[in-house]
């Protein structure tokens, strides 16, 4: 049986978050519906999109090129301090043509995905 699953990432340890690409990877080649949302700490992964020394870029670009990430929480991916213009993370995103998700009062809403029968998988 083909399951539907949004993996959100807050994980900001490099660890959990090879773990989380790893996991939404492995079960998207299997069949199944699977997305994933970058939010809190994790949003900083947006900024390895520009470096080519990092061990996680080829995989954030893998999630990317197979339509499994659906974005990053577009307050989360400000950060402190920081408005739309001076955030690397946000400059990142819009270079890379990765959604900022911001329909929960600048946040990104999982409501959708529930309401489609997702099952929501927190790391």
């Amino acid at each position: 049986m083909k399951r539907k699953i949004l993996f959100v990432l807050f994980a900001g340890d490099e660890c959990r978050q090879a773990h989380a690409f790893w996991y939404a990877l492995g079960l998207h080649a299997q069949g199944h519906d699977t997305r994933l949302i970058l939010e809190g700490p994790a949003t900083q992964l947006l900024l390895d999109l520009d470096r080519p020394a990092s061990d996680l870029r080829p995989l954030l670009a893998r999630v990317q090129a197979e339509g499994i990430l659906v974005g990053s929480c577009h307050t989360a991916s400000i950060g402190c301090g920081c408005t739309d213009a001076t955030s690397p993370a946000v400059q990142s995103a819009n270079a890379h043509a990765v959604p900022l998700l911001a329909d929960m009062d600048g946040h990104a809403a999982i409501a959708p995905f529930v309401n489609d029968g997702y099952e929501i998988v927190v790391i």
